[in-house]
C-alpha cells in the first residue's frame, strides 16, 4: 500500500493525506481508520486521532490495537489514569 511506503520513508503527512482520501472513498473500512489514527498520533494530531479511535472502538469494541492506540493518545496528553484504565483488563 502506498501509505505504508510513505510511512517507511518518513513522509507521514503525505501518508495521512492519502489515507484520509481512502477513508472518504471507503468510509466503512475500520482498518483504514485505525491506520490513519496511528499516523495522526505520530503527527501529534491527537484530537483527530481520538475521533478515529472512537469510531473504530464503536465498530469493534474489543479491538486491542485500537485500545492500545487510545491509551497512547491519552498518555500523549498526560492523562495517565485514563490511559491506564483503557488498557487494564
Amino acid at each position: 500500500m502506498r501509505c505504508e511506503l510513505l510511512c517507511k520513508v518518513g513522509r507521514h503527512s503525505d501518508a495521512a493525506k492519502s489515507l484520509r482520501q481512502l477513508c472518504l472513498e471507503m468510509p466503512k473500512d475500520v482498518d483504514l481508520k485505525l491506520k490513519l489514527a496511528e499516523i495522526e498520533v505520530l503527527l501529534k494530531n491527537i484530537n483527530e486521532a481520538k475521533k478515529l479511535i472512537d469510531q473504530v472502538i464503536f465498530d469493534r469494541p474489543n479491538d486491542l490495537q485500537a485500545k492500545e492506540l487510545q491509551a497512547v493518545a491519552l498518555a500523549s496528553e498526560e492523562k495517565w489514569d485514563a490511559a491506564l484504565a483503557t488498557i487494564t483488563l
